[in-house]
């Protein structure tokens, strides 16, 4: 070209241009990068050529940098909470309405800079009345209180750093999508009635931000989470894959999929473009945690909800080194908010290691709740494969025989690693919640890998019928002797529960319709318990279906489609969902 645009980068440094700083005056981004800095105010050369111009800050002087301002919202924020919890604290008290007068300097001053330049207000944007200081913090904390069901995986501290500065900007706030999104699940959960207006603003504003100079990948990736779990909530199948789909896009255009790998293969092919996607260093371990976070919530929807809807998934290793899974399994969000993350926390063929490895003893103590969960997705999936695989040519059964019985072995070994269900109750509720679903989505991977065989071989009928049962028998840890279920009250939990749910009550319905034709294969085994007793666990599971997420449509129909499928036997039950129509 004969000419460059403005937006070219400048061309590398080279030993005449740059001299070293002295030392403690580089700037804070090239510190972190260990890069040599020229010092050059209010932009460094550095963060101008890698384009990081909003990053490049100073800590000498009187002027304090975003860090420092960060760091002081965020002991604002806390002093917020602790007025909150005791409100006639005064200091807490103070401290809050000095921010909020202004005589406290907002680390979010310049919109611009975080990355919301694009929301003003001239976007057409459906006007509602403004959310209320007192109003966010009820939505808020009633998402708080399920976030981690939801799929959330933010910081909690910089999560409510966001909504303060959102809030305290009328019509910036509005307008992002995460906030409303956010507000949405609030509302839903406390049964109001603004559910609407939240969607429509962050459907509206989730396309800026994507097209923003600055991004926020980490909060689109939530957003978009949290939006696929609304839609499957309503039963609304298409939306939320959309919105699953375009999740699982971003996370692999970022390579999250590949943080902390220790087999990083330098691409050997055609670069087409030269674009570099690849997301700079986290600033910190809380940063990286979140990212890591964002890449297994990805996996364990996409993964779980192609089972339920026997489509394929979105995440697809084909073998190849571009999509094989690198990033470690996810360790507690504590540990990455201490900073006790070592070198040696590396991924390593992650998910085909534990799929071909022996189990070994998994405790919360070992790896967090949502690691479990995400290995417990990689069995189902696994089961699915190999299940659709070998029905479809039963040919195929005796060449992945050994690979079936492995599966077989190895999820039950999984099983027996997990914390028990009697020690579970011990645990906080959204632990309790967790652990249990992971218990439950480990019995649905036996069903799928035994349902297509249990008409012809009596193993594979007792298999799938005791892993239904195994199903409820999890589920009530959640609802006995807690008083969420009191009569006037409910369970809130992920949608996908509710398909775990119905596939337990889908097994049970069809082993006892062959029952009442004398065509079931577990009749002949003097084990296994009575119809009676069936018929009374099904009856209690349809009752309590019923209380987990009472206001969603998808809680509506799937019960009253088992309900029927109970009560005529001629109604045909789809593998694991029912479709809206």
């Amino acid at each position: 070209m004969s000419s460059s645009r403005s937006t070219d980068l400048p061309p590398a440094p080279g030993p005449s241009t740059f001299s070293r700083a002295p030392k403690g005056k580089a700037c804070l981004n090239c510190r972190r990068r260990k890069m040599k800095c020229d010092c050059v105010r209010p932009v460094c050369g550095q963060c101008v050529r890698f384009n990081r111009e909003r990053d490049c800050e100073y800590t000498d002087g009187d002027q304090r940098s975003r860090t420092e301002i960060l760091e002081e919202q965020i002991a604002t924020l806390q002093a917020r909470i602790g007025t909150l919890e005791n409100p006639v604290d005064p200091v807490a008290t103070i401290q809050v309405s000095q921010f909020r007068n202004g005589s406290r300097r907002s680390p979010f001053e310049d919109p611009a800079e975080f990355g919301i330049d694009h929301m003003r207000s001239n976007s057409q944007v459906p006007y509602y009345p403004d959310v209320t200081q007192g109003a966010s913090d009820v939505l808020v904390q009633a998402f708080l209180t399920y976030a981690e069901d939801l799929g959330c995986f933010l910081n909690v501290p910089r999560l409510l750093a966001h909504t303060e500065f959102m809030l305290s900007n009328v019509v910036n706030g509005s307008q992002d999508p995460l906030l409303n999104t956010i507000y949405l699940w609030g509302s839903i959960l406390r049964g109001d009635h603004n559910e609407s207006h939240f969607l429509e603003r962050a459907l509206h504003n989730l396309p800026k931000a994507y097209a923003c100079n600055h991004p926020n990948i980490l909060q689109i990736i939530q957003t978009e989470v949290l939006l696929a779990n609304y839609f499957f909530y309503g039963n609304r199948f298409v939306e939320a894959r959309a919105h699953l789909s375009a999740a699982v896009s971003t996370t692999l255009t970022h390579r999250f999929h590949k943080i902390r790998s220790a087999n990083e293969v330098i691409s050997r092919t055609l670069d087409l473009t030269d674009i570099d996607t690849q997301l700079l260093p986290a600033l910190d371990s809380v940063e990286e945690g979140e990212r890591i976070h964002a890449f297994w919530w990805v996996y364990i929807l996409d993964k779980s909800w192609a089972a339920a809807l026997n489509v394929e998934s979105f995440l697809v290793e084909d073998g190849s080194p571009a999509t094989r899974i690198e990033t470690p399994w996810p360790l507690t969000a504590q540990v990455f908010q201490a900073g006790h993350v070592g070198d040696e926390y590396r991924g390593n063929r992650t998910i085909q290691r534990f799929l071909n490895e022996p189990i070994v003893n998994n405790t919360p103590s070992v790896l967090s709740t949502l690691a479990l969960r995400a290995q417990a997705t990689a069995l189902l999936d696994r089961a699915k494969w190999l299940s659709s695989t070998c029905s479809a040519d039963l040919a195929l059964l005796n060449i992945h025989q050994n690979a079936f019985n492995m599966l077989d072995a190895q999820i039950e070994d999984f099983i027996l690693s997990l914390p028990p269900l009697d020690v579970l109750r011990i645990h906080p509720p959204a632990q309790t919640r967790s652990l249990v679903t992971t218990h439950m989505v480990a019995r649905m991977a036996i069903m799928q890998l035994h349902i297509a065989f249990a008409d012809t071989d009596v193993t594979a009928s007792i298999k799938a019928l005791s892993a239904s049962k195994a199903i409820i028998a999890a589920f009530k840890v959640l609802y006995p002797e807690r008083p969420e279920f009191a009569e006037e009250l409910y369970l809130h939990a992920e949608p996908f529960l509710l398909i775990l749910l119905t596939s337990s009550a889908r097994v049970m319905i069809i082993e006892q319709n062959k029952y009442n034709t004398n065509q079931a294969l577990w009749q002949t085994m003097a084990t296994c318990k009575s119809i009676s007793y069936m018929r009374a666990v099904l009856g209690e599971l349809i009752e309590q279906m019923g209380k987990v997420n009472p206001k969603s449509r998808l809680t509506a129909l799937q019960v009253q489609k088992v309900d029927n499928s109970r009560v005529d036997p001629l109604q045909s039950l789809p593998p694991m969902i029912v479709p809206s129509h």
